[in-house]
């Protein structure tokens, strides 16, 4: 049997389970009982921890439920039992992680659907609410996209831009890059100013389209980590541009401020993307001739 290549992710810890590309792949399954249900929920998530779950995920969609998660996850640590329980909020998770402030420390882990809160509307009221209560009782995120939940702002303004092209993608393949850009996006919100959390960060995603190259440019006083997500990329910096190197997905990059770089993506096929954060508030870029480095180096081909 083939070695099976997984991608290189952040390793999280979710209780005293740890997940990402640098420990085994765990499993998680979900209760289909009634939350408010404490002592049938209790049941249910013992019998799949001993059937071999990891983790288990209950719903948390009413007042009741959240009032009961402290009493399930006590009643667990009374049968010796230490799965990690995972919140799966609906559209008003915001107001029950408020309320309820004894569930929120009691869950390992918030799951968020971004197409259930206010992502992508007249605001982000919601999903920040969320993100405040998991920075405030250090508790992971996952941001859960699925079909029956998209944003459905975000896929209504993809599928315009969509219909603008010369050859136009079909409609699925339109939904599906929706998904993956709605998680994206609101992974990099979680970190963003301007979402309101309190730090002097900025947060976004970085895309190179196949074949496309970014112009020499610096981020002036901006200190910049990023971590690749998909593709590869040629990157060049240096007073001279006499420094290069390729980057893959998974790799983390560190560009110091005032340090002339710039991107080139070599595929025909493959779009780069990376998140970014910067150690500003607001994005600084600052674009150069195209002539300040008087040499160039060729980019090297990656097989498609």
């Amino acid at each position: 049997m083939p070695e099976i290549q997984r991608r290189k992710t952040v390793t999280v810890r979710i209780g005293q389970v740890r997940v990402g590309s640098d420990v085994p792949v765990v499993v998680q399954s979900m209760t289909n009982t009634d939350t408010a249900d404490v002592q049938g929920t209790i049941q249910q998530v013992a019998a799949l921890a001993a059937a071999g779950s990891e983790l288990v995920r209950v719903t948390v969609n009413n007042d009741a439920a959240a009032k009961a998660v402290p009493y399930i996850v006590e009643g667990l640590a009374k049968l010796g039992i230490h799965v990690p329980i995972i919140g799966d909020f609906h559209y008003n998770g915001h107001q029950l992680l408020k309320k309820y402030p004894d569930c929120a420390r009691a869950l390992a882990k918030y799951r968020i659907n971004p197409g259930n809160v206010s992502i992508g509307r007249k605001n982000d009221d919601n999903f920040r609410t969320m993100i405040e209560c998991a920075i405030e009782n250090d508790k992971p995120v996952r941001i859960g996209v699925n079909w029956g939940s998209l944003d459905q702002a975000l896929l209504t303004r993809m599928m315009d831009e969509n219909s603008k092209l010369p050859e136009p993608l079909d409609a699925r393949d339109v939904m599906m890059e929706a998904m993956c850009r709605s998680a994206l996006d609101s992974a990099a919100a979680a970190i963003s100013q301007q979402l309101g959390v309190d730090t002097n960060l900025w947060g976004g995603i970085f895309l190179v389209e196949p074949g496309a190259q970014t112009g020499i440019h610096h981020h002036g006083e901006q200190e910049t980590i990023v971590y690749v997500l998909e593709g590869s990329s040629f990157v060049r910096w240096g007073e001279r541009g006499e420094h290069e190197a390729t980057v893959h997905a998974g790799d983390f990059l560190h560009v110091p401020a005032w340090l002339p770089h710039q991107e080139i993506n070599p595929s025909k096929t493959e779009a780069f993307r990376w998140i970014v954060v910067r150690s500003t508030s607001m994005p600084i870029v600052v674009n150069l001739p195209d002539t300040y480095w008087q040499s160039t180096t060729a980019a090297p081909s990656i097989e498609s």
